[in-house]
């Protein structure tokens, strides 16, 4: 018997002009591992957004069609009711997240149960020994990293214990360590029989794990793969469909993209950026962040690289002159306070909702250009060309909230790529984001770092075989070195 069934469902978003989902007909035994991949916008989330009842008590739209689990009408059941029984990790966790420290987000679901304190705090502590996060407890949400963010979530869910969980895009945020973790949190849940529903735009890690592998396209079912049938199509049809590589073999056989070495060697590269000292801290002589005595140069695309929590995302704030750091920087020869740093930088954060202001992603664009010295016309036309080289040029009417994760990102490179500042960040700029969109990313950077200085933090190794030039370590708040990216180092999962 089906766990659960979905039955000619049709689904438009409210203030879109097109199907979301069209003729979705989907069965997933009870017990089994069900991995939802495509491209971006193919209606993934959509589909765990129906399982966990987002849609339509929170999602506005026209919807029809069936849903049953457990032989219930799941249409006719409030999200209180469906939340027993269904858990959730969000793309983003820390916009499902109610409570200010670790401990008590834990147990929030527990506590709305009603549950007894002695079973909660049972629960709790298992929890915590299982997933291993001792040293994430008594800790403030908001200090928490995106992969911390995960974890967190992950344990929260764990500890109501519902049958069903659904995760969308649970990798997006987590370095190597992290996702071999994730992998050991969802073998645990299979192992207990638990019904999981993944969306997720990296496979390597799930392919072993997945029962079976359902691809969209436009918001329609196109195809069904079980794991071996997916890894029998030649590298030319599997490439075909858009999707992330199958598996670590395969991203560490890439070669370092050519352009990307080419940006080197064709350009003179000079000091322009000398990092003196920048420090920052939240209590004093607890530096969070303490840099001294690195260059970092035009023409060059760094990968900044650490595990989760060492810092990466507060150094780039730092270095955008969005956070109270202190220090002194060399621009071209002349020096900068680290607070005055937002002149010359552009940061796309890790979480694009915070910088989406508009109504439409032509205005989005636009906005971040409004200090150029150019027409009203030139600005457009610009605009335009930058969002169809994003693959966006259809979207320009929308409102950049009706966006999917993936679009979403795009459109914050859009504007860091039209804001011509002669410093960009991105912080996770390919979480959420499918094949084609990862290489538009990538040859967008690559287009735009001539004479500029561009650094990427990132846990994504195909993203950074396609455009890096340089990797920088970093560990605890420091850089522990610079290297120049000539060859792959080979890793396992197990």
């Amino acid at each position: 018997m089906n766990h659960i069934e979905i039955e000619q469902v049709n689904f438009e978003y409210q203030e879109a002009n097109r199907l979301a989902l069209e003729n979705i007909n989907l069965s997933i035994p009870k017990g089994s591992v069900v991995l939802l991949c495509g491209k971006s916008g193919c209606g993934k989330t959509s589909i765990t957004r129906l399982i966990n009842g987002l849609i339509p008590e929170f999602y506005d739209g026209c919807l029809s069609g069936n849903i049953f689990i457990h032989q219930e009408d799941w249409l006719q059941k409030s999200v209180a009711d469906i939340s027993v029984q269904v858990g959730s990790v969000f793309q983003n966790p820390k916009s499902q997240f109610f409570n200010l420290n670790t401990n008590d987000e834990l147990i929030f679901a527990c506590q709305n149960q009603g549950l007894a304190k002695d079973v909660i705090l049972r629960k709790q502590n298992q929890v915590i020994q299982k997933f291993e996060i001792h040293d994430l407890m008594n800790r403030s949400i908001f200090s928490l990293s995106g992969g911390e963010a995960q974890k967190i979530a992950c344990a929260s869910i764990a500890c109501l214990g519902p049958d069903i969980i659904v995760l969308d895009e649970p990798s997006s945020n987590l370095d190597f360590e992290s996702i071999r973790g994730l992998r050991t949190i969802l073998k645990h849940w299979k192992n207990e029989g638990k019904t999981l529903i993944i969306s997720e735009h990296r496979l390597y890690y799930l392919l072993d794990i997945a029962d079976e592998i359902i691809y969209l396209n436009q918001g329609r079912i196109k195809t069904a793969f079980t794991p071996e049938q997916l890894f029998k199509l030649s590298l030319e049809e599997y490439n075909q469909l858009g999707l992330r590589a199958r598996s670590l073999q395969e991203i560490d056989s890439l070669p370092q993209n050519q352009y990307a070495q080419q940006l080197v060697v064709e350009n003179e590269t000079t000091a322009s950026l000398l990092i003196k000292e920048l420090r920052y801290a939240i209590k004093k002589n607890q530096a969070i962040i303490a840099i001294e005595n690195t260059n970092l140069y035009s023409n060059h695309i760094y990968a900044l690289v650490g595990n989760n929590g060492e810092g990466k995302s507060t150094f780039l704030k730092s270095l955008a002159g969005l956070n109270q750091a202190i220090g002194q920087l060399k621009w071209k020869q002349k020096s900068v306070k680290a607070k005055n740093m937002s002149r010359l930088t552009y940061l796309v954060m890790q979480d694009v909702n915070h910088q989406l202001f508009t109504e439409s992603v032509l205005n989005e664009v636009l906005l971040s250009m409004r200090t150029l010295k150019l027409t009203s016309k030139e600005k457009e036309g610009k605009a335009l060309t930058i969002l169809q080289a994003l693959d966006l040029s259809d979207l320009v009417t929308e409102h950049p909230m009706n966006l999917s994760g993936g679009q979403k990102q795009r459109l914050a490179v859009a504007s860091a790529i039209a804001s011509e500042k002669p410093i960009i960040l991105f912080d996770e700029p390919t979480s959420g984001l499918d094949y084609q969109g990862m290489q538009e990313v990538a040859q967008i950077i690559q287009s735009v770092a001539p004479n500029r200085i561009i650094v990427i933090a990132t846990h994504d190794p195909e993203f950074i075989k396609q455009c890096a030039t340089d990797k920088i370590s970093f560990e605890q708040g420091q850089i522990k070195n610079i290297q120049s990216l000539k060859y792959a180092k080979k890793r396992s999962l197990n």
